[in-house]
Protein backbone atom coordinates (compact mmCIF):
# COMPACT_ATOMS: atom_id res chain seq x y z
CA UNK A 1 0.00 0.00 0.00
CA UNK A 2 1.73 3.14 -1.20
CA UNK A 3 -1.17 5.98 -0.81
CA UNK A 4 1.23 8.89 0.79
CA UNK A 5 0.44 11.50 1.56
CA UNK A 6 -2.91 9.70 2.37
CA UNK A 7 -3.37 7.50 5.40
CA UNK A 8 -2.85 3.68 4.88
CA UNK A 9 -4.97 2.48 7.22
CA UNK A 10 -8.79 3.24 5.97
CA UNK A 11 -6.98 1.28 3.06
CA UNK A 12 -5.46 -1.63 4.87
CA UNK A 13 -8.30 -2.30 7.01
CA UNK A 14 -10.58 -2.58 3.93
CA UNK A 15 -8.52 -4.82 2.46
CA UNK A 16 -8.02 -6.62 5.23
CA UNK A 17 -11.66 -7.13 5.83
CA UNK A 18 -11.78 -8.67 2.20
CA UNK A 19 -8.70 -10.47 2.01
CA UNK A 20 -8.23 -11.85 5.77
CA UNK A 21 -5.33 -14.09 5.27
CA UNK A 22 -3.19 -11.85 2.29
CA UNK A 23 -0.27 -10.19 4.07
CA UNK A 24 -0.74 -6.70 3.62
CA UNK A 25 2.72 -3.80 3.52
CA UNK A 26 3.10 -0.33 3.25
CA UNK A 27 5.45 2.17 1.39
CA UNK A 28 7.26 2.02 5.46
CA UNK A 29 7.82 -1.83 5.50
CA UNK A 30 10.32 -3.99 4.70
CA UNK A 31 8.59 -6.28 1.82
CA UNK A 32 10.12 -9.26 1.37
CA UNK A 33 10.40 -8.20 -3.09
CA UNK A 34 9.47 -11.91 -4.28
CA UNK A 35 6.29 -12.07 -1.93
CA UNK A 36 4.88 -8.96 -3.40
CA UNK A 37 1.85 -9.55 -6.14
CA UNK A 38 0.01 -6.59 -6.27
CA UNK A 39 0.23 -2.32 -4.97
CA UNK A 40 -2.40 -0.22 -4.30
CA UNK A 41 -0.81 3.75 -4.68
CA UNK A 42 -1.64 6.92 -5.20
CA UNK A 43 1.47 7.71 -7.03
CA UNK A 44 4.49 5.84 -7.79
CA UNK A 45 7.97 6.95 -7.95
CA UNK A 46 11.04 4.94 -10.40
CA UNK A 47 12.33 2.17 -9.60
CA UNK A 48 9.28 0.98 -7.13
CA UNK A 49 7.62 -1.15 -9.65
CA UNK A 50 10.65 -2.81 -10.66
CA UNK A 51 11.46 -4.41 -7.05
CA UNK A 52 9.28 -6.99 -7.27
CA UNK A 53 9.80 -9.35 -9.48
CA UNK A 54 6.48 -11.33 -9.03
CA UNK A 55 4.18 -7.78 -9.52
CA UNK A 56 0.97 -8.49 -11.00
CA UNK A 57 -1.36 -5.60 -10.99
CA UNK A 58 -0.45 -1.94 -9.85
CA UNK A 59 -3.58 -0.17 -9.17
CA UNK A 60 -4.43 3.59 -8.42
CA UNK A 61 -6.55 4.84 -5.13
CA UNK A 62 -7.47 8.17 -7.20
CA UNK A 63 -9.50 9.42 -10.42
CA UNK A 64 -6.63 8.12 -12.88
CA UNK A 65 -3.59 6.10 -13.31
CA UNK A 66 -1.33 9.07 -14.57
CA UNK A 67 0.42 9.27 -11.14
CA UNK A 68 1.70 5.91 -11.76
CA UNK A 69 2.65 5.46 -15.19
CA UNK A 70 4.91 8.77 -14.68
CA UNK A 71 7.24 6.19 -13.08
CA UNK A 72 7.88 5.47 -16.35
CA UNK A 73 9.02 1.76 -15.22
CA UNK A 74 5.99 -0.02 -14.69
CA UNK A 75 6.73 -3.98 -16.35
CA UNK A 76 4.53 -4.25 -19.40
CA UNK A 77 3.24 -7.55 -18.29
CA UNK A 78 1.92 -6.00 -14.79
CA UNK A 79 -1.97 -4.89 -15.24
CA UNK A 80 -2.38 -0.99 -14.67
CA UNK A 81 -5.70 -0.14 -12.99
CA UNK A 82 -8.08 1.87 -10.55
CA UNK A 83 -10.29 2.51 -7.86
CA UNK A 84 -14.04 2.79 -8.98
CA UNK A 85 -15.66 4.38 -6.28
CA UNK A 86 -18.83 6.21 -6.13
CA UNK A 87 -18.12 8.67 -3.81
CA UNK A 88 -14.95 9.21 -5.79
CA UNK A 89 -17.00 10.02 -9.02
CA UNK A 90 -19.69 12.12 -7.36
CA UNK A 91 -16.86 14.07 -5.95
CA UNK A 92 -14.97 14.61 -9.03
CA UNK A 93 -17.91 15.40 -10.73
CA UNK A 94 -19.41 17.97 -8.08
CA UNK A 95 -16.25 19.90 -8.45
CA UNK A 96 -16.15 19.45 -12.17
CA UNK A 97 -19.52 20.92 -12.03
CA UNK A 98 -18.90 23.83 -9.53
CA UNK A 99 -15.84 25.19 -11.81
CA UNK A 100 -18.37 24.89 -14.94
CA UNK A 101 -21.00 26.90 -13.30
CA UNK A 102 -18.23 29.32 -11.85
CA UNK A 103 -17.00 29.81 -15.35
CA UNK A 104 -20.14 30.35 -17.14
CA UNK A 105 -22.09 32.70 -14.69
CA UNK A 106 -19.01 34.73 -14.55
CA UNK A 107 -17.96 34.18 -10.55
CA UNK A 108 -14.74 35.66 -11.50
CA UNK A 109 -15.89 39.40 -12.63
CA UNK A 110 -18.36 39.53 -9.60
CA UNK A 111 -15.62 38.44 -7.21
CA UNK A 112 -13.35 40.85 -8.48
CA UNK A 113 -15.71 43.83 -8.79
CA UNK A 114 -16.54 42.62 -4.76
CA UNK A 115 -13.11 43.14 -4.25
CA UNK A 116 -13.19 46.47 -5.89
CA UNK A 117 -16.75 47.35 -4.19
CA UNK A 118 -18.27 47.59 -7.94
CA UNK A 119 -21.73 46.25 -7.86
CA UNK A 120 -22.90 45.92 -10.98
CA UNK A 121 -25.20 43.31 -13.07
CA UNK A 122 -24.22 41.82 -16.10
CA UNK A 123 -25.89 39.75 -18.45
CA UNK A 124 -26.10 36.11 -17.59
CA UNK A 125 -25.67 33.88 -20.28
CA UNK A 126 -28.26 31.52 -20.70
CA UNK A 127 -26.70 27.74 -20.28
CA UNK A 128 -28.34 26.50 -23.21
CA UNK A 129 -25.77 28.94 -25.10
CA UNK A 130 -23.17 27.54 -23.06
CA UNK A 131 -21.88 23.85 -24.81
CA UNK A 132 -19.79 21.36 -22.41
CA UNK A 133 -17.65 19.09 -23.60
CA UNK A 134 -16.85 16.22 -21.83
CA UNK A 135 -12.99 14.58 -22.91
CA UNK A 136 -13.90 10.59 -21.43
CA UNK A 137 -16.88 9.05 -20.85
CA UNK A 138 -16.13 6.65 -17.89
CA UNK A 139 -18.06 6.28 -15.36
CA UNK A 140 -17.00 10.00 -14.41
CA UNK A 141 -17.22 11.27 -17.64
CA UNK A 142 -20.72 10.14 -17.83
CA UNK A 143 -21.61 11.48 -14.42
CA UNK A 144 -20.38 14.93 -15.15
CA UNK A 145 -22.50 14.86 -18.37
CA UNK A 146 -25.58 13.57 -16.71
CA UNK A 147 -25.42 16.73 -14.20
CA UNK A 148 -24.61 19.08 -17.13
CA UNK A 149 -27.38 17.67 -18.85
CA UNK A 150 -29.61 18.19 -16.44
CA UNK A 151 -28.91 21.67 -15.47
CA UNK A 152 -29.61 22.41 -19.23
CA UNK A 153 -26.41 23.23 -20.78
CA UNK A 154 -26.29 21.24 -24.49
CA UNK A 155 -23.41 18.67 -23.69
CA UNK A 156 -21.51 16.48 -26.05
CA UNK A 157 -18.62 13.87 -25.12
CA UNK A 158 -15.37 12.25 -26.57
CA UNK A 159 -14.23 8.95 -25.60
CA UNK A 160 -11.55 6.52 -27.33
CA UNK A 161 -13.88 3.89 -27.49
CA UNK A 162 -17.17 4.44 -29.06
CA UNK A 163 -19.92 4.24 -26.60
CA UNK A 164 -23.45 5.75 -26.15
CA UNK A 165 -24.83 7.85 -23.37
CA UNK A 166 -28.44 8.82 -22.91
CA UNK A 167 -28.46 12.51 -23.76
CA UNK A 168 -25.43 13.13 -24.89
CA UNK A 169 -23.83 12.67 -28.10
CA UNK A 170 -20.42 11.14 -28.12
CA UNK A 171 -17.76 10.96 -30.27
Amino acid sequence: VHVKPHPAQPFIDALRNEAPDERIWTSDDDAPPESVEAILAFALRPCIAPRYPNLRVVCAIGAGVDRLLAAGDIPAAVSVTRVVDDLQTAQVAQYAVACIVRYTRDFPLYAAQQGASIWKRHAVRPMSACRVGILGMGKIGCKIADVCHRLGYPVAGWNRSLRSHAGVPVF
